[in-house]
C-alpha cells in the first residue's frame, strides 16, 4: 500500500523522529523506519517549498517595488529582503533566481549594490509572479505512487480530478491577472502607514508622503 506522506501533522512527525533516534540502524526493521522518515522529511520540504514560495516572491517583488517608488532606494540587498521575509538570504536568492529569469528584477554587485525591480509594479500582475515561481502540475499533487489500475476508483480517478483542479488552476489565474504588484504595494504601504500612525485622522496620503518623507531622512542619515 502507497501511503501519501504530506498528510502526516507536525506532531506524529516530531514523535517518528524520536523513534528514529531509539531505533538500530543495522537492523532491517530500523533501516525500514528510517528510510519511511527520509521519504516524509523530503515530502514536507516540497509542501512547504511548493505553498510558501509564490506568498515569498510576492513579498520580495512587494520590497523592492516599495522601497525604489516610495523612498528612492534604488537597491535592495538580499539580506535586507530576508530580514523582512525572516528567512535566509539563500532563500531569496534562490527565489531572487526565478524573477531575474522572468525579467521583474535585475542585479548589481558591489558593495552598495543588490536588486531592483526591471519592469513597473504597474505592468506585473501576481499571474506573472506565480507563473515565475510556480509550477503548474505542481499546484495540486496527485497520489506519490500509481493507483492501483486493476481498481476502478483507483483507475479512474486521476482523470476526474485532473479536469476539476484544471478548472480551479484557470479560474486561479483570471483571478490573479486582475491584481497588480502596484495594487498589492499600495494596499501594503497603506496598512503599514496606519499602524504607524494609528490615532492620527490625517488624510490616508498625507501620511503616506510624511512616512516617505521619514524613511528618506532616515536614509539620509545612516
Amino acid at each position: 500500500m502507497c501511503w501519501n506522506q504530506r498528510g502526516s501533522s507536525t506532531s506524529n512527525f516530531l514523535s517518528n523522529t524520536f523513534v528514529l533516534s531509539s531505533i538500530a540502524v543495522d537492523n532491517l526493521t530500523g533501516i525500514a523506519i528510517v528510510t519511511n522518515l527520509v521519504s516524509n522529511l523530503k515530502a514536507k520540504a516540497t509542501y512547504m517549498n511548493t505553498n510558501s514560495r509564490f506568498v515569498v516572491a510576492i513579498h520580495i517583488m512587494v520590497t523592492l517595488a516599495a522601497k525604489n517608488k516610495f523612498s528612492g532606494q534604488q537597491y535592495v540587498r538580499s539580506d535586507q529582503i530576508a530580514e523582512s521575509v525572516n528567512t535566509n538570504p539563500v532563500v531569496i536568492r534562490r527565489i531572487m533566481g526565478s524573477l531575474k529569469k522572468a525579467g521583474f528584477v535585475e542585479s548589481i554587485s558591489g558593495p552598495y549594490g543588490g536588486y531592483y525591480p526591471s519592469r513597473a509594479p504597474e505592468d506585473i500582475t501576481l499571474a506573472d509572479i506565480f507563473s515565475a515561481v510556480e509550477d503548474k502540475d505542481g499546484l495540486f499533487q496527485m497520489h506519490s505512487c500509481q493507483p492501483n489500475q486493476e481498481c476502478l476508483i483507483g483507475k479512474n480517478i486521476q482523470p476526474v480530478l485532473c479536469e476539476i483542479f484544471k478548472e480551479t488552476y484557470d479560474g486561479l489565474i483570471e483571478k490573479l491577472e486582475k491584481v497588480s504588484l502596484m495594487d498589492i504595494t499600495a494596499q501594503t504601504v497603506e496598512r503599514s502607514v496606519r499602524d504607524k500612525y494609528q490615532d492620527d485622522e490625517t488624510p490616508v496620503q498625507e501620511l503616506v508622503d510624511r512616512f516617505v518623507d521619514e524613511y528618506q531622512l532616515k536614509l539620509n542619515n545612516l
